[in-house]
């Protein structure tokens, strides 16, 4: 009998602890290979900008970004097709909850798919219990 995989949404800052080591890098592994995984659009470009963040500042080698890149698309990472939908969600909840709209397009990919989003503990503020963010991704 084989087990199900459910899917999550996971931050990119989540996501790149699959490849780097980091605080819970543990954790986030377990969570990439135990879940299939869907990210809005601009998942891919927060990623790159983690590496060229870390290569900037001296955290990695310029060689190890290349690997960390590929070893990241080797994960089941779904990216969702944009739609105005969605972006219009995102909009409409970054000028609601007053959050950046780049946090806010996980939320509302959470939100469309009815999935559990995995957000870093000390990343977003507004994502912390009792907070409008946190009480939106829950109401559905």
């Amino acid at each position: 009998m084989s087990a199900e995989v459910s899917t999550a949404i996971v931050d990119a800052s989540v996501a790149i602890k699959f490849v780097i080591e980091e605080d819970d890098s543990d954790r986030a592994l377990t969570l990439g290979l135990r879940h299939s995984i869907i990210v809005p659009a601009i998942f891919w470009a927060e990623c790159a900008n983690i590496l060229f963040k870390k290569v900037k500042e001296r955290e990695i080698a310029a060689e190890a970004a290349p690997l960390a890149w590929a070893g990241l698309r080797q994960f089941r990472i779904a990216t969702a097709t944009p739609t105005m939908d969605l972006d219009d969600a995102t909009f409409d909840l970054s000028m609601r909850l007053r959050h950046p709209a780049y946090d806010c397009a996980y939320l509302a990919l959470a939100r469309e798919r009815q999935v559990r989003s995995t957000r870093p503990t000390n990343a977003c503020s507004a994502f912390s219990a009792g907070s409008p963010c946190r009480e939106s991704m829950h109401s559905r």
